[in-house]
């Protein structure tokens, strides 16, 4: 989970900004809280032990005038303070002296400790020490200090909740922050590769990023991207000119070939068996070149818009019949046909429509077994018409299935090369439905077979009366 967190860079920059900003919060909080904590110690323990050096001083000059005990009582009533107390006892651990409400003040039954140290007893808070009266004797009389710093460690301790609860609240704040201005600024980077997961062939000429305030390293990386759109819309309009070009110059002088073949192979009674089998093979590799010049040349004006449609009114269910009956022709498959029962109107080119339905079923006769079924549906979704080719082929596999529009792209090569498939029939197919203005789609399970569906816009030209083909 974290590492998938880590791959964005989003989600990094926003953990680093938010780690930066928690660490110099915590060192200067740190560092601040020492501080405090360190002063309230060092204050205490200097009045403590200059209150020490003192006391010892007062109870000598008043041992003069007064007994011992007497002597202490004075000394500790003249330094006692409503936030400080005494107590003075004998080695046996006896008390001598203290103040005189020294029992009523927070305290912990326990040995005193010989260097100050906080305790705390219910709400108070107070620094703790007992050392010998007289340094010189350490086993003679030990004076208890008690000096209560509840005030001064709670304004400490408010102070602490105070930079936590801060430092919470302005990393949060910076997080939140952080990651609006690093998701605008990355919005380029998002609007980059939402535009190249939309590139086609189609798309490609008219295709460019527009980013506007951008920092000058994406506005550098846009205008880098737009130029390589660029290139590659001129390449491809190259590509495609030059196969139109090859195609067209290549049909005519095979043209004359194929018909010479022919001819030879009509006429030429003395041909020998080895003669007429090497120029049949060449009139059938003939043939195959012609189609396959066929189908440049209708890929190249179909991507190109420039197709020659004849656009009219069309009945697909009497359309549909037509094609079932081809169908039957094209193979050993069993065509069924599942017409829509209601009427259904289109406005499409009937030959080329026809041929993209045909290309279809040929697809799915080819990556079919002999004698498996081919369905053609028709079906009605809305105001759209939906043409269903259906077949229980090989199937196509999920990571191939974006690309199976793609010139020259072959489920199974192979078998495509065995039959005689070139990999444009699909393309072509593609092609010409969306200049028709619809669109055509697959779905497929290695297999299970695959479906593939024409969509186009339903036309109620039917109902006014129009001339409709069909």
């Amino acid at each position: 989970m974290l590492f998938s967190l880590w791959r964005s860079l989003q989600n990094r920059l926003v953990l680093i900004s938010t780690g930066a900003c928690l660490a110099v919060l915590g060192v200067t909080g740190g560092i601040a809280t020492y501080r405090l904590r360190y002063d309230l110690f060092v204050r205490t323990n200097r009045w403590h032990e200059m209150t020490v050096m003192v006391f010892q001083q007062d109870v000598a000059t008043y041992r003069e005038f007064y007994p011992e005990a007497q002597a202490i009582q004075r000394t500790i009533d003249k330094y006692t303070r409503s936030d400080r107390w005494f107590k003075v006892t004998n080695a046996a651990g006896d008390i001598l002296a203290t103040s005189l409400n020294f029992d009523s003040q927070p305290q912990v039954l326990i040995t005193p400790p010989a260097v100050p140290t906080l305790m705390r007893d219910r709400d108070y808070y107070f620094i703790l020490c007992q050392q010998p009266l007289d340094p010189s004797d350490p086993n003679g009389l030990k004076v208890t200090t008690v000096t209560d710093v509840t005030d001064s460690y709670e304004v400490y301790l408010a102070f602490l909740r105070t930079l936590v609860l801060s430092g919470v609240s302005t990393a949060t704040l910076i997080a939140f922050l952080g990651s609006l201005l690093i998701r605008r600024s990355l919005q380029p980077l998002h609007s980059i590769s939402q535009l190249s997961a939309s590139l086609s062939p189609q798309t490609l000429p008219e295709a460019r990023l527009i980013l506007e305030k951008a920092p000058t390293e994406v506005m550098q990386l846009a205008e880098s991207f737009n130029g390589m759109l660029n290139r590659l819309s001129a390449a491809w309009d190259q590509e495609k000119q030059l196969l139109s070009n090859i195609s067209h110059e290549l049909r005519t002088p095979l043209a004359i070939v194929h018909g010479y073949l022919e001819s030879t192979l009509r006429r030429g009674d003395n041909l020998t068996d080895h003669q007429r089998e090497n120029l049949t093979l060449s009139l059938e590799e003939t043939q195959r070149v012609v189609r396959l010049l066929k189908d440049l040349l209708d890929l190249a004006r179909a991507e190109a818009g420039v197709s020659r449609l004849q656009l009219k009114p069309l009945r697909l269910d009497w359309f549909l019949e037509e094609i079932g009956a081809l169908a039957q022709q094209l193979g050993p498959n069993p065509i069924g046909v599942e017409n829509s029962p209601t009427p259904l109107t289109v406005i499409a080119d009937w030959d080329r429509l026809k041929q993209v339905m045909l290309n279809l079923i040929s697809n799915a006769i080819r990556y079919s077994d002999p004698g498996a079924p081919i369905t053609l549906r028709l079906e009605r979704s809305a105001d759209q018409a939906l043409f269903h080719v259906q077949d229980q082929g090989i199937g196509i596999p999920l990571d191939q299935q974006s690309r199976i529009f793609e010139r020259f792209h072959s489920v199974s090569p192979s078998r495509s090369r065995q039959q005689g498939g070139m990999g444009l029939g699909l393309t072509i197919a593609k092609a010409l439905v969306e200049n028709m203005r619809g669109q055509i789609s697959v779905e497929s399970m290695p297999g299970k077979g695959s479906t593939f569906t024409v969509t186009m816009p339903l036309q109620p030209y039917a109902e006014f009366g129009l001339e409709v083909r069909g």
